[in-house]
């Protein structure tokens, strides 16, 4: 079964590229307006980083879990789990971070 620490790490993984892109966006927008060249750079940056990077840690995380299914590791059904899980909450990571920064009335 999985272990915590697997899950801690799984959210962690997730997370570190969600909060890296939207910090620096946040970070652009209050100090040079969301309309300016940075801001725009800063926006830019974190959807890349959310669909190309993130979508490509999923996809290379689900191929790999699939390996593991298909050589009989015990552990790749959880694996596959883990990643479905992480990619979830990068995939959904501007709807949170939307419900966060309305919830502190950042924006």
């Amino acid at each position: 079964m999985i272990s915590r620490k697997q899950w801690a790490k799984t959210v962690f993984q997730a997370l570190a590229i969600v909060v890296l892109a939207q910090v620096s966006q946040v970070m652009a927008d209050i100090s040079y307006g969301s309309d300016s060249d940075i801001g725009n750079f800063f926006g830019n940056s974190a959807t890349f980083l959310i669909k190309t990077v993130g979508g490509g840690m999923s996809v290379f995380g689900l191929i790999w879990a699939g390996g593991k299914i298909i050589w009989g590791n015990h552990d790749g059904l959880s694996h596959a789990l883990l990643v479905l899980v992480g990619g979830i909450l990068i995939f959904m990571a501007p709807s949170i971070i939307g419900t966060l920064m309305s919830w502190t009335n950042v924006h």
